[in-house]
This record gives C-alpha cells, structure tokens and sequence, in this order.
C-alpha cells in the first residue's frame, strides 16, 4: 500500500506506469492515466484487505484469520490482477506475447469478427 500510494503523492509517474513503462517503453496520455486509475484501485484493495486482515485477528479467530491471509488474500490478489489484465488487453490490446494471446485475439478482434 505504502510504495503503491506514495507514488499517486507525487508529481512522477506511479508504480502502476512505471512497470508499464519497463515493458512497453512510451506510453500515451491516455494509458499513463489509465495506469494512475490502476494504482488507485490496487491502494483501494491493499487498504480493504488491510482492514479484513486487522478485523479478523481483533476478532480472535486464529483459524479464520489464516485461512484469509494465508489462501484467500493471495486469491484476491490474483483474481485483481487478472481482472486489471483482461480490462488493459481489451482496452490498449497489450496482449502480444503472452500465453492467452491466441484467446485474447479472438475475443478482442477487432474487425468485429469473434
């Protein structure tokens, strides 16, 4: 939360657009915005999962508690960033040499044929 929200603090481009950045090179405007709405959304969840986490361990539930950092979190995690993956392939068709390319291409064609 902290390294993701310290960079939406500042005027340079967010942790979001930086690993963008890494990969891709150039971005424009429009992405680099986009990239600052991703990194609120992942400040978003960190605070939310943050406040389950200190919930269920107030609440005494050691097995629960568990069972959420330990597995659910993690799946939480994943799931977003799945998610945050099939919105920027549509949206920015990003996909290009990745395994699901050939489903992505199908999907997201678009010439309108799928």
């Amino acid at each position: 939360l902290l390294a993701f929200g310290q960079t939406l603090l500042g005027a340079g481009p967010t942790l979001v657009e930086t690993f963008a950045r890494l990969k891709v090179g150039d971005l424009p405007e429009d992405e680099v915005v986009y990239c600052r709405s991703v990194t609120r959304v992942w400040c978003g969840f960190f605070l939310l999962n943050a406040g389950v986490s200190l919930w269920l361990a107030l609440r005494g539930d050691t097995q629960l508690w568990a069972l959420y950092t330990g597995v659910i979190a993690y799946l939480l995690v994943g799931l977003v960033f799945s998610i945050e993956f099939v919105v920027r392939a549509k949206r920015f068709g990003r996909y290009e040499g990745t395994l699901v390319e050939p489903i992505f291409r199908r999907l997201f064609s678009r010439d309108g044929a799928a």
